[in-house]
């Protein structure tokens, strides 16, 4: 938030003066993101929100996969094949996978689009796709 120590103090004073608070270092830890500062770089991840959304949808043993998305498979609204799922589940995954995309992992951001768009009625296809990008 400064350039320099001395500044970051006296920005600290200044914000002590008018709110109650108390300094606790550096940040390590905010909205389910992990901070960690080194000399030249910043780095965040995700990791326990991730496991915890693993765990929430029964995919902790899931066998990982190098790409979020099946080249090879296209959405669509109906195929005709494909059985209804639950909506509420599959948004509730969706909605998860978006926060990760939003705060950590926006390389995975296109493929959370392109499952979004069938909140509304989802299909087996459909979850199939999310729990790829969960893998």
């Amino acid at each position: 938030m400064s350039d320099t120590e001395q500044e970051m103090s006296l920005v600290k004073q200044n914000l002590a003066t008018l709110f109650k608070m108390k300094d606790l270092g550096k940040l390590h830890y905010c909205l389910g993101i992990n901070i960690k500062q080194e000399e030249e770089t910043l780095s965040l991840h995700q990791n326990h929100y991730s496991l915890q959304i693993l765990k929430r949808f029964g995919m902790e043993d899931a066998k990982p996969v190098s790409t979020p998305v099946d080249v090879n498979v296209k959405l669509i609204k109906d195929d005709g094949v494909s059985k209804p799922v639950q909506p509420e589940s599959y948004q509730a995954m969706v909605e998860s996978l978006l926060y990760l995309t939003i705060a950590t992992r926006p390389d995975i951001s296109h493929a959370v689009g392109a499952v979004y768009k069938y909140c509304a009625t989802p299909t087996e296809a459909h979850l199939s796709a999310a729990k790829r990008i969960l893998r």
